[in-house]
Formats: structure tokens, C-alpha cells, sequence
């Protein structure tokens, strides 16, 4: 919930007003813990449930055991002033989507929230989609929102090589040494 609402008041000038949430959330949780262990002193609480993340004292922290290798992973609360501030880019008032004269303002509006998009999933994936030219290798249509897409692990000489394709060309033949690396 909190990523969901930070992602969606990010674009006004709201890192005062994150960092307030921030704050009352932590408020919460720490009035929570105290209730929850009334015979604890606050030392004991910080130290069960308040750790230090990433070089960040205090972040809220719980740790689980993973199912599969049967470790210890240690789950932290998202902060909202972690949350980067965009700005909100507005549409041209002298362009229209129905214009073929304004397409290329659209595509390139439309591949700049691509990359966007990809940089917040994972910046690797947004540097290979501008290595490729933001282009499927396999159809040569362009990789965006509109069709969904994958990505596609081949190993080129002991090395693992990435590459992002649409989902419906995954299940076309698909040769890696085919792509043109200029």
C-alpha cells in the first residue's frame, strides 16, 4: 500500500509531506511495539523490531525464514521519502494524437515513459531495451506498454546474455547470434 500511494504523489512537490508519513508511521509502529511488549524496556523493543537497514537507523524490520533455502530474510517497510519526486510532464497543447504530422512527439513520449518504467524495475533492463534499440529482435516491432513483453536468457560463451522480447515472439524461433550488436 505504501509504494502504491508514494507512486501516485510523487509527481507534485510532496517530499515534505512524505517525510511527515514517514514519521507518523514510525510513531505508530513505535506506540504498537511498547503495547504489544509492556514489560520490555525500549532498548529490547529497538532491538527487535527497529534495525539498521542499508546504513538507516531505525527501519521497522522482521525476519522470516525462506522456505526454499532455509535462511533467514529480513523483510523492512518501505519508506515513502525513498520514493523519488518526478515532475509531471505535460502534453503539448499544440499537438494531436490523431495528427500523423504529431506521431513522432507521441513515440517519443510514449518510449520516455518505457524508460521510465524500466529504470524503476531495473535499470540493467532499461540499459539492454536502449541496446536493442528499443526493438523486439525477433518481429523488429518496437518493445513499450501497449504489448506485453519478457525477457529471453541464452548463454553466449559461458556468459549469460538478456534480451527483451515480446511475449507472443517467444515461441518463434529465436537465434541470439542473429542480432545486430552495432
Amino acid at each position: 500500500m505504501i509504494p502504491g500511494w508514494a507512486n501516485y504523489y510523487r509527481y507534485g512537490a510532496s517530499s515534505k509531506a512524505f517525510s511527515r508519513v514517514d514519521f507518523e508511521i514510525y510513531k505508530t509502529l513505535w506506540q504498537w511495539a511498547k503495547r504489544r511488549h509492556p514489560k520490555k524496556g525500549k532498548q529490547w523493543i529497538k532491538d527487535k523490531y527497529f534495525k539498521q537497514v542499508r546504513g538507516r537507523d531505525w527501519s521497522f524490520c522482521a525476519t522470516t525464514m525462506n522456505k526454499k533455502t532455509q535462511k533467514e530474510v529480513g523483510l523492512s517497510l518501505k519508506r515513502l521519502s525513498d520514493t523519488a519526486i518526478q515532475k509531471y510532464v505535460r502534453v503539448r497543447t499544440d499537438v494531436n494524437p490523431y495528427d500523423p504530422a504529431d506521431a513522432a512527439y507521441y513515440k517519443r513520449r510514449k518510449a520516455k515513459d518505457t524508460e521510465q518504467e524500466l529504470r524503476e524495475t531495473d535499470n540493467l533492463l532499461a540499459m539492454i531495451w536502449i541496446h536493442q534499440k528499443m526493438r523486439c529482435p525477433i518481429c523488429g516491432e518496437i518493445i513499450d506498454n501497449s504489448r506485453r513483453w519478457t525477457t529471453l536468457t541464452e548463454n553466449i560463451n559461458g556468459k549469460p546474455f538478456k534480451t527483451l522480447i515480446h511475449s507472443s515472439c517467444k515461441s518463434k524461433k529465436f537465434k541470439p547470434n542473429k542480432i545486430s550488436r552495432k
